[in-house]
C-alpha cells in the first residue's frame, strides 16, 4: 500500500507537481480508491481516501468501515455535516491537495474545495502511477485474459448458421459465469456489415455463410479486466475484399507487437501501425487508437494513439487493437493483452 503511495509521489515530483496529500473522492466503486486500498473490488460509496507520502487515511460512511483494510487509518461519519467537517479537520494539515480531476463528480470537488483552496489536478499522474503493474497485478490479468480466450474460443467454436448475435454474446457471459468471472463490459458480437462499428451493440441479426463475424469480450476476475478481439469469415472462404483486411490487420498485429518495448514512445507505435495500413489502400478505415491500457478497468487511463506523449514503461499493460472498418461492407478487429517488457512484450 506504502509502495503506491510512494510510485505517486514520485510522479508527481517528475512532473513538478508540488503536492502534500492526493484526495480521492468515491461516489462510486472508484479504481483509484480501490488501487491505493489494495483491493480488487469493493463499494466504497461517499467516501474519502487521503493518499500522502506517509500515510493512506480514509473517511467513509458506517456502513464501510468494516470494509477498510488493515494499514489504513480510517474514521467512519454518520451525515454528510460530519463528513465535511472531519474532511475539513484533516485537510487543514496540508498546504496544496491534489485530485482526479478527470474522474471526480462536481459536489465531490466543491466538497473538497471548501475544505482546501490550493486543489491541483493530478489525474494524469495517478494514470500513469497504475499503469505500471505489479507482479501479482500481472498475474491477475493473465488470468482474466486466459479465462477470456476460452470463452471466446468457446464461442467461435459454437457459431452456426442461423445463431443471433444477442444468442452469442449470451453464451459468452454463461461461460465467465461458468468460470467464476463476470463480463467487464457488454460483449460485443457482430455479423456481416455490423462488424464495421467498431462499438456495435448486439442486435437479432442472425448469422449468415460468407459474414464477418467479430467477437470482442473481457472478464472480470478478481477485479482485474481482459479485452480481447477475434474476428474471422463464418462457413466459406473469404472474399478477396475480406482475405486483405484479415491479412493486413493480422500483420499490424505483429508489426504492433515487434515495435512494442520499454522506452518507446507510444505515439510511434501507433503511427507504424496507421502508416503500413495506408500504405495497403485501407487510408481512413483506421479510426481509433491503436490501444489502451487496461487493469482495474477496461480503459485504464492511458492510450496508445498517435498524439500520445509518453514512452512506454516496463511493467505497463496494454489492449492493443489494430483494425479496418469499412461502412456497410464490414470490419476487421485483432485484440491481444500486452505486458511491456524490457526488451519487448509478452502476450497475456
Amino acid at each position: 500500500m506504502q509502495g503506491r503511495a510512494k510510485r505517486l509521489f514520485r510522479e508527481l515530483a517528475a512532473s513538478g507537481k508540488d503536492v502534500d496529500c492526493v484526495a480521492i473522492a468515491s461516489s462510486a466503486p472508484d479504481p483509484n480508491f480501490l488501487y491505493f486500498l489494495d483491493l480488487p473490488t469493493a463499494v466504497f460509496e461517499n467516501s474519502l481516501l487521503f493518499v500522502s507520502r506517509n500515510s493512506v487515511d480514509a473517511i467513509v460512511p458506517r456502513l464501510e468501515l468494516s470494509a477498510v483494510p488493515a494499514g489504513v487509518d480510517a474514521v467512519a461519519y454518520s451525515s454528510l455535516d460530519e463528513k465535511q467537517l472531519l474532511a475539513k479537520k484533516f485537510l487543514k494539515k496540508f498546504k496544496r491537495v491534489g485530485y482526479d480531476d478527470r474522474g471526480i463528480s462536481h459536489a465531490n470537488y466543491l466538497l473538497l474545495q471548501q475544505c482546501n483552496h490550493k486543489l491541483k489536478g493530478v489525474s494524469r499522474e495517478l494514470a500513469f502511477t497504475r499503469a505500471v503493474k505489479e507482479p501479482g497485478e500481472v498475474k491477475a490479468l493473465a488470468a482474466a485474459a486466459r479465462l477470456t480466450k476460452k470463452a471466446v474460443g468457446g464461442a467461435v467454436a459454437g457459431l452456426r448458421e442461423g445463431v443471433s448475435e444477442e444468442e452469442v454474446a449470451a453464451e459468452v457471459s454463461v461461460c465467465f459465469a461458468e468460470l467464476n468471472a463476470s463480463p467487464a463490459f457488454d460483449t460485443i458480437c457482430a455479423f456481416g456489415e455490423k462488424t464495421a462499428v467498431p462499438h456495435h451493440v448486439v442486435s437479432t441479426r442472425r448469422l449468415r455463410k460468407g459474414d464477418l463475424a467479430l467477437i470482442d469480450a473481457g472478464a472480470r476476475l478478481r477485479g482485474y479486466c481482459a479485452d480481447l478481439t477475434e474476428t474471422l469469415v463464418f462457413g466459406r472462404e473469404p472474399s478477396f475484399a475480406q482475405q486483405s483486411m484479415l491479412d493486413a490487420v493480422g500483420e499490424a498485429m505483429e508489426m504492433a507487437l515487434k515495435k512494442i518495448r520499454s522506452g518507446v514512445q507510444a505515439s510511434e507505435v501507433h503511427n507504424a501501425v496507421s502508416e503500413f495500413f495506408d500504405s495497403r489502400g485501407f487510408a481512413g478505415r483506421f479510426i481509433h487508437s491503436l490501444g489502451h491500457s487496461i487493469g482495474l478497468q477496461v480503459h485504464d487511463g492511458l492510450r496508445v494513439y498517435g498524439k500520445a506523449d509518453f514512452a512506454l514503461r516496463e511493467g505497463m499493460v496494454f489492449a492493443i487493437e489494430p483494425a479496418l472498418y469499412v461502412p456497410k461492407t464490414g470490419g476487421v478487429r485483432l485484440e491481444k493483452d500486452v505486458l511491456v517488457t524490457r526488451n519487448g512484450c509478452r502476450v497475456l
